[in-house]
């Protein structure tokens, strides 16, 4: 049985400071990343969510350890990615992030997903020297869309209704990249699409949230959902032999409880870390939480300490 846990609470770092140290390339497929060599012997790969960027993770990076090998991942089509040239399929998709990954880091990683990006943690290709060591879903237990679109007076089935149309509306017109970037940070537009999905407080807060949606984010998050709307996302879990710590805010309106005890009832799952007075977003509203989890699968594939999981 999982271990339904509690974590502490650190200060973040509300500071670009936080990217120093790491080094943006891309793949040859035209994937954007970040990366830190550091020293240990495990590296990170935080992937990030739909129409999001590497920069959600900002807040949680500036809580790992300084010398913690990263690799953040802009998914196809999202933020420094949009040139992303390589095969559109779910499985090429997997291919292609995967590739990115192990041609930074042949050796041992551990994977923390976000949202819809916790479909290319479940999917991992473990290519060449790469493995992967453990995985750390951060509201990734979203299992299926079409229910939730199927329900339009449900408040996370109307954010991804006016999400989707804010997306396909900018891929339609297609504004000047200055004007795209203004109305993504706009302050009217980030309360219509984040609310209520992230904590009020923090959407009109760029120190908080960063970049939710950057560039042309959206229109990434639009292609990744049509790519992905028929996946079964709990087969998918079903034959996962990974490791696998779960956290999600239990005011997420996304997620569904049937899709927490599906989770929890999988063998390879770990940990269940729900988040009082959190939403879809505990990477930006409860960052110290998601940093302690990572930090701790971290420290176990080290052989700094065994899992207080059991």
């Amino acid at each position: 049985m999982p271990v339904f846990c509690q974590v502490g609470a650190m200060d973040a770092v509300h500071s670009d400071k936080v990217w120093q140290g790491l080094t943006h390339g891309y793949s040859p497929e035209g994937i954007g990343y970040y990366f830190r060599a550091g020293s240990g012997p495990v590296a990170v790969v935080l992937i990030h969510g739909m129409g999001g960027s590497a920069r959600n993770w900002r807040l949680v990076v500036s809580l790992l350890p300084a010398d913690l090998p990263l690799i953040l991942i802009d998914l196809p089509w999202c933020a420094t990615s949009t040139a992303y040239h390589g095969a559109s399929s779910p499985d090429g998709l997997v291919d292609a992030v995967s590739a990115c990954v192990s041609q930074l880091w042949p050796g041992r990683v551990i994977v923390a997903a976000h949202s819809i990006g916790g479909f290319f943690g479940w999917t991992f290709r473990e290519l060449g020297t790469t493995s992967v060591d453990s995985l750390v879903l951060v509201s990734a237990d979203l299992f299926s869309l079409v229910p939730i679109l199927r329900h339009p007076l449900r408040l996370g089935s109307l954010r991804l209704r006016i999400t989707l149309f804010h997306a396909l509306l900018l891929s339609l017109l297609k504004p000047p990249r200055f004007l795209r970037a203004a109305t993504s940070h706009s302050s009217l537009v980030r309360h219509i699409i984040m609310w209520p999905l992230l904590n009020a407080a923090l959407i009109g807060d760029d120190a908080e949230v960063g970049e939710c949606f950057e560039g042309n984010g959206g229109v990434g998050g639009v292609r990744m959902i049509m790519r992905s709307r028929t996946i079964d996302l709990l087969k998918l879990a079903a034959t996962n032999l990974r490791p696998t710590v779960l956290i999600y805010g239990a005011k997420d309106p996304l997620l569904r409880e049937s899709d927490h005890v599906e989770m929890a009832s999988l063998p390879t799952t770990m940990a269940v870390c729900p988040l009082a007075d959190v939403r879809h977003f505990p990477i930006m509203e409860q960052p110290s939480a998601v940093a302690e989890l990572i930090s701790e699968q971290v420290a176990v594939s080290s052989g700094e300490r065994s899992s207080s999981f059991g």
